[in-house]
């Protein structure tokens, strides 16, 4: 089987970026503690569009027979018009979120906790802790576990809540591009 990886911003169901048919053999390796993966890089751009209330992410199995983890890196997103630079200092604990410094590139990470990621819908979730941080790769990353059954068009679909007015974290309208690492056990193709 196959992957399918979408990234939308709502409202308006705005896609950023869709990828059908992936070949996972295709994608560049990396080896972590002793494990094989395919690893995609995302990069998308954002801008024009003012409203960026919610991130949703599509992984969706297409005939794909595979129960085990994928691996979302931390999220980077980058002012317009700007050189990038380092992230911001951490000043609080890393389960508070921090918030963009203005024309400074943000990471968005998942050092200690999901950071209000959840498991939004679709039926290719293991039922228990579907979606959770963890440290398997070396650094903060989302797991998200999964199962798909090869029985076609099976999605895991995650969201967070960034800003608006549910759950406001912070104004986006000034970030024009966001890039992301999903990382895909080799025992998956």
């Amino acid at each position: 089987g196959k992957l399918a990886l979408k990234t939308i911003l709502e409202p308006n169901w705005s896609e950023l970026n869709y990828v059908d048919n992936l070949d996972m053999a295709a994608q560049p390796k990396e080896t972590i503690n002793g494990i094989d993966y395919a690893v995609i890089h995302q990069s998308m751009a954002m801008n024009g569009l003012t409203v960026k209330n919610k991130l949703l992410m599509q992984i969706v199995g297409q005939s794909a027979d595979f129960s085990g983890q994928f691996y979302l890196s931390p999220l980077l997103f980058k002012p317009g018009n700007s050189v990038p630079v380092p992230p911001p200092q951490k000043e609080a604990p890393a389960t508070d979120f921090e918030k963009p410094i203005a024309g400074k590139q943000y990471v968005y990470t998942f050092d200690t906790n999901n950071n209000g990621f959840f498991d939004a819908w679709g039926g290719a979730f293991q039922r228990n802790f579907p979606v959770q941080y963890s440290n398997d790769l070396g650094e903060g990353a989302l797991r998200l576990n999964v199962n798909y059954t090869g029985g076609g068009w099976e999605e895991a679909n995650i969201a967070e809540w960034l800003s608006g007015t549910a759950n406001t974290k912070w104004d986006l309208s000034a970030y024009e591009q966001v890039e992301f690492d999903v990382f895909l056990p080799e025992a998956m193709a």
